[in-house]
């Protein structure tokens, strides 16, 4: 066990940490790529300025570990554990992260162009600022997630669970929100042009600021009582 050890610009190159325990400890600047990191357990841990090129991290532990703008393209992170980690402005483009524990992480200003998160546990996240361009989100938990300034062009959240999500500011132009419920979801100044919306629902929404130009809804797109979708700008298909 290494728990709480300082190892801050170590050198651990092509190395095993095969199930290690370094609970808390110290790996800023380290040097980790292509280290073997599988059901490591380094939960609480920092990691600023680390290198994870090519890392192995599945089913790694990562839940509150601190991940500031680490670049973690090309890294395993099959089934790794993430609730709560700060991965502020960190790049995950790319990454395939299908079905994994991400409630409450930190993905402000992170790079996720074409990421996989589909099915994944995001309730809580915080988006603000990051890019989503392309990432698919299909049926996602993201329950109370942050989406301020977020872009999400062309971005996939088909069925996703967007109930009291913060969607202000957000650009979600040409983005597939069928079948999704954002029921008491923010979305002032929210860009939601040529976006997919049929058999979407909108109950308890003010989208009276959102600009919903050209955005598609059907006859199963539920929206509040008494709203205009025509007036409204959207485009109502069969």
């Amino acid at each position: 066990t290494m728990n709480g050890a300082d190892l801050r610009w170590i050198d651990l190159r092509e190395s095993s940490l095969l199930r290690a325990k370094l609970i808390s400890a110290s790996l800023t600047g380290a040097d980790l790529r292509m280290t073997d990191c599988r059901w490591a357990n380094l939960s609480g841990a920092n990691l600023a300025e680390a290198n994870l090129f090519r890392t192995n991290l599945m089913r790694a532990d990562l839940s509150r570990a601190d991940l500031p703008a680490v670049d973690l393209t090309g890294a395993n992170l099959q089934g790794v554990k993430m609730t709560g980690a700060n991965l502020q402005g960190t790049n995950l483009e790319g990454a395939d992260l299908v079905r994994t524990e991400l409630s409450g992480a930190n993905f402000s200003r992170a790079k996720l162009y074409g990421a996989a998160l589909s099915r994944s546990d995001l309730t809580e996240a915080n988006f603000t600022g990051a890019d989503l361009t392309e990432a698919s989100l299909v049926r996602a938990v993201l329950m109370r997630a942050n989406f301020t300034e977020a872009t999400c062009l062309r971005t996939n959240l088909e069925g996703a669970y967007l109930i009291r999500a913060n969607l202000t500011g957000g650009n979600f132009t040409e983005a597939n929100l069928a079948e999704s419920n954002l029921t008491r979801s923010d979305m002032p100044w929210a860009k939601l042009t040529d976006a997919d919306l049929r058999w979407a629902t909108l109950t308890d929404v003010d989208l009276s600021k959102a600009d919903c130009k050209g955005a598609r809804v059907n006859a199963g797109t539920r929206f509040p009582d008494g709203f205009s979708p025509t007036r409204a700008g959207f485009s109502v298909t069969e």
